[in-house]
């Protein structure tokens, strides 16, 4: 008996219908063995289309749908008449139909990505400039290169009134770029426009930090809001991020007799798990302890009257410099290198997976020295040099 292939409907949450294809008798999946009478497409129709896009969306859906019943009917039953290329043609037809955006999501997620922050704040700006459903079929170089153009007058995710930062827009891209050059490998785009469009320049930038006498004058500062001065000074003596911070619990806090404290968490940033070894004075701006469960620092948060009381406390305690929270963990690393703790040893603290990344930590411990070294001066006449330079 003829295999028979049928067209159907599954109705989904969303109000929207998955479209399978029904076998009669059934089939032999290839890659478990066992029969089945179902193959889902991957593909979704509107159940009720309200819009002119979700009408021209479940006709073209429901066109290319029944192209794939039929080519799948084909192949069932004049398998031997198929060549290996029209059957590869038919996978990366298949696979062209996926939306990108949720091939982009699923990536960074489930693969353990670094930079997770990074990859979602490109996808959720890649989400405003396309919108939810970018067919893979649809993509090309001009597509791309709009990504681009639209990233650099893109408006900040978190300061609407504010341009993306140089660096930020970087990153953004590199993002993106990182996921169509795996789009590409996987066989999900034919050409590889990762290579065809330019990245967004990297801008040099200044690493701010406090050195321990402006931490101890913010020790000494009282602030507003007390939850603020503990958690900057935590990340000031652990180097711990603001979402590493903000994510710490009390059971994430170990203690091991005659070696000390430790903090056992996954990076927010990178998902990276570490274990971390604290100072005792870092345990005890934690404050009480409390429930396996419970917040360590509760009611932390970037809300515009917590960010406009720890500028106040900077101000406060005479420090003119342009701090965010950030700098607490720049001032870790570099007031850690400053004191003599080997670049290897301040790396691993950080949670960096490469070196490089830490020297720029160096660098700036390198520029503070000269900045000392030339404000050491003496009241004597000029000392003639020798020829040569020598004295």
């Amino acid at each position: 008996m003829a295999t028979k292939v049928k067209l159907r409907q599954k109705p989904m949450a969303g109000g929207k219908e998955s479209l399978y294809l029904d076998f009669y008798p059934p089939i032999v999946n290839p890659q478990t063995g066992k029969s089945t009478r179902r193959e889902f497409l991957k593909l979704y129709v509107y159940s009720k289309p309200r819009t002119t896009l979700e009408r021209k969306h479940n006709t073209d859906t429901m066109l290319m749908a029944e192209q794939l019943r039929f080519k799948r009917e084909n192949m069932i039953l004049k398998e031997h008449l198929y060549t290996d290329i029209e059957r590869e043609q038919m996978k990366f037809l298949e696979k062209s139909k996926k939306n990108f955006l949720e091939y982009y999501e699923e990536t960074f997620r489930s693969r353990g990505l670094a930079n997770v922050y990074r990859h979602n704040g490109a996808l959720l700006l890649l989400k405003a400039y396309a919108g939810n459903c970018v067919r893979f079929a649809d993509m090309d170089l001009e597509f791309c290169e709009g990504f681009r153009k639209y990233l650099m007058s893109a408006k900040s995710l978190y300061q609407k009134d504010k341009i993306l930062a140089q660096n930020t827009k970087h990153h953004y891209m590199r993002s993106f770029k990182t996921m169509l050059l795996q789009a590409f490998k996987e066989g999900y785009i034919k050409e590889d426009f990762a290579h065809q469009i330019d990245s967004i320049p990297r801008e040099d930038s200044k690493r701010q930090f406090l050195n321990i006498d402006e931490l101890n004058k913010l020790a000494a500062t009282p602030c507003a809001i007390d939850v603020v001065k503990r958690a900057s000074l935590f990340s000031a003596l652990t180097g711990l991020r603001f979402s590493d911070v903000q994510a710490l619990t009390w059971g994430k806090l170990e203690y091991v007799k005659d070696l000390g404290y430790y903090i056992n968490f996954r990076q927010q940033k990178t998902g990276a798990v570490e274990r971390m070894p604290v100072s005792k004075q870092a345990v005890e701006l934690m404050g009480e302890p409390r429930g396996f469960d419970d917040v360590v620092f509760q009611n932390l948060n970037r809300f515009p009257h917590m960010r406009k009381m720890f500028r106040k406390w900077i101000s406060d305690a005479g420090i003119e410099k342009h701090i965010s929270f950030h700098c607490f963990r720049h001032s870790f690393a570099t007031n850690q290198l400053t004191l003599g703790t080997a670049i290897t040893t301040v790396s691993k603290l950080l949670g960096h997976r490469d070196l490089k990344t830490t020297m720029v930590y160096a660098k700036v411990v390198d520029s503070a020295k000269r900045e000392a070294v030339d404000k050491l001066k003496l009241d004597i006449a000029p000392i003639i040099l020798r020829k040569g330079g020598a004295i």
